[in-house]
């Protein structure tokens, strides 16, 4: 499958324009080509890449959006996975060893030059739950050339619970390969209490949490147990400067459009969304083809605005119209 240029389209009040490339390193937010990773472990290396841009531009809290899948699994050509496990299943064969492996790789360390950081060996990466039951947890990053460099990562952060704006006792951990026994009593947010320990000089990672990125706030609503859940998001998450309220650095979103369209979205730091789809898996001769690239978006594309793209380009029309 080939590259085809996608027209101008408008959609609402949302552009939706043609990729076009852009020259290396440079640093602006024009689309330039991202492949779809090929496998969780590629995905890690994409993100760590946009993770390192967004740091050395100055931004300390950032969100990434990992594909939910283990790591030597494919992300394209398949729908996304469901996991019998339900949360800890997903928490323990994707989400947690994703995040230890992004933060082996990642160097972020503003006292050593970044042509240097390449050469730093990796960090010593532990790891701990907060809950058990929903398959969330913390990961540090101890650099070994000190705690400059030290790194920590919040995963699946669930915004439905209290717990993780408002602090409280978590369950008894246990040990795991990745896990280390931890005991807090009575601490404040978890959100804060971990900005707090990272310190505004050092990186702190929130992995795939549990709110909606279009409109996060709406993600807490109204709650009769939670009733200042959405001021205490807005205070400790969204209402901060630029550099501190965790904004998305990277993304690799899995959409399942229908029986006959799958997509990949990908945003990378400091570039706009670009989004592909693939070929219907159940046809033979399109076995292995690459995804089509379908357009660029600023925003993250919503599902209409990813059948729009698909409506629009000539190598799925032309298969549709032959088709009827």
């Amino acid at each position: 499958a080939t590259l085809a240029y996608i027209p101008h389209t408008t959609h609402g009040n949302r552009h939706l324009k043609p990729m076009s490339m852009s020259a290396e390193g440079e640093s602006d937010s024009r689309p330039r080509f991202l492949n779809v990773p090929e496998s969780g472990v590629a995905m890690v290396r994409q993100c760590r890449d946009a993770i390192e841009r967004a740091y050395d531009a100055g931004i300390m809290r950032q969100t990434v959006r990992l594909a939910v899948v283990p790591p030597d699994q494919p992300i394209g050509g398949l729908a996304p996975q469901i996991w019998t496990g339900g949360p800890e299943a997903r928490y323990a064969s994707a989400g947690l060893p994703l995040t230890v492996e992004l933060l082996r790789q990642v160097k972020a360390n503003k006292s050593i030059d970044r042509e240097r950081r390449a050469s730093i060996l990796p960090p010593t990466v532990t790891a701990e739950d907060v809950f058990d039951f929903d398959g969330s947890g913390v990961a540090t990053a101890s650099a070994r050339e000190g705690s400059a460099g030290d790194v920590k990562a919040a995963i699946f952060f669930n915004s439905l619970d209290a717990e993780y704006l408002n602090g409280g006792t978590p369950p008894q951990h246990h040990n795991t390969i990745y896990r280390s026994i931890s005991t807090h009593h009575d601490c404040p947010s978890r959100i804060e209490k971990i900005d707090a320990e990272t310190g505004k000089d050092r990186l702190f990672l929130l992995v795939n949490p549990g709110w909606k990125d279009t409109d996060p706030l709406e993600s807490w609503g109204f709650n009769l147990l939670q009733p200042r859940a959405k001021r205490r998001a807005q205070e400790l998450i969204f209402g901060r400067s630029p550099d501190m309220r965790y904004d998305v650095v990277y993304a690799c979103m899995r959409v399942t459009l229908s029986s006959d369209h799958f997509c990949v979205s990908i945003k990378a730091y400091p570039y706009d969304w670009q989004n592909y789809a693939y070929h219907v898996p159940e046809r033979v001769e399109y076995e292995g083809c690459p995804p089509v690239y379908l357009g660029a978006t600023a925003e993250q594309p919503k599902d209409s605005e990813l059948q729009l793209l698909i409506d629009a380009h000539p190598e799925f029309s032309e298969l549709e119209g032959s088709a009827t």
